[in-house]
């Protein structure tokens, strides 16, 4: 009986140790369980961290790719609206020359019928003075006739 309880408190014992081998080791899987999770929450972490910065690269991408694709557009306007503006420009250039012509065809016109309007009030008042000039010869003869006449008449007169 000895043996028995013997054995019996050995099996227990055995069994004891055992149950706490087990034990150690399900706290070890526990453990290592607990681990394997918190490794796993880590990976999701770093994985989501990484979509949210992917996202806000492809979002700041997106950004610059649109901000330069608006400039571009913006340039290609200006281009455009220079090349239209060049185009208009080059067609109304015969245009404005064709006026600036007409302007100075006219202006010339003008001038000239000005030039003949004032050779013509030159000849005019020349004839005049011209004409002036004889009545004042005339005159000049005249007077010079009378004042020899009244020296005539004076000489005839008997003194006073």
């Amino acid at each position: 009986m000895c043996w028995i309880k013997h054995g019996i408190k050995l099996g227990l014992v055995i069994s004891l140790v055992g149950g706490c081998a087990t034990m150690k080791d399900n706290e070890d899987v526990l453990d290592a369980n607990a681990g394997a999770y918190e490794a796993q929450d880590a990976v999701k972490q770093t994985q989501e961290q990484g979509r949210h910065v992917e996202k806000q690269g492809k979002k700041q991408f997106k950004q610059l790719a649109g901000s330069r694709k608006v400039k571009w557009q913006q340039f290609q306007a200006k281009m455009f609206g220079l090349e239209q503006s060049t185009q208009f420009l080059s067609a109304q250039i015969p245009e404005l020359q064709a006026s600036g012509t007409s302007v100075v065809e006219s202006q010339k016109t003008d001038l000239l019928e000005r030039i003949q309007q004032l050779s013509a009030d030159f000849t005019q008042l020349k004839q005049q003075t011209a004409a002036s000039n004889e009545v004042a010869v005339e005159h000049q003869q005249k007077a010079a006739q009378l004042e020899s006449e009244a020296a005539q008449l004076e000489e005839m007169l008997p003194p006073l």
